[in-house]
């Protein structure tokens, strides 16, 4: 996935996931809409794609910057 190119091209991947999983910090990620939109309901592999970094849950401290 590219870095998202300006503000508000921004999209979570499933406000209400498909197959089932969980909707948290570690299986979330956000996703500019063209790169969204090429997953599609698949996962990152099965579209081919990976992540520039691995989702983890973000602390306190780094969301009160």
């Amino acid at each position: 996935m590219r870095l998202l190119r300006r503000l508000g091209d921004d999209r979570r991947p499933h406000p209400a996931p498909f197959r089932g999983g969980r909707n948290t910090w570690s299986n979330t990620i956000a996703a500019c809409d063209g790169c969204n939109q090429r997953k599609g309901d698949r996962t990152p592999a099965e579209a081919g794609m990976r992540s520039r970094f691995e989702p983890a849950t973000p602390s306190w401290a780094s969301l009160a910057r």
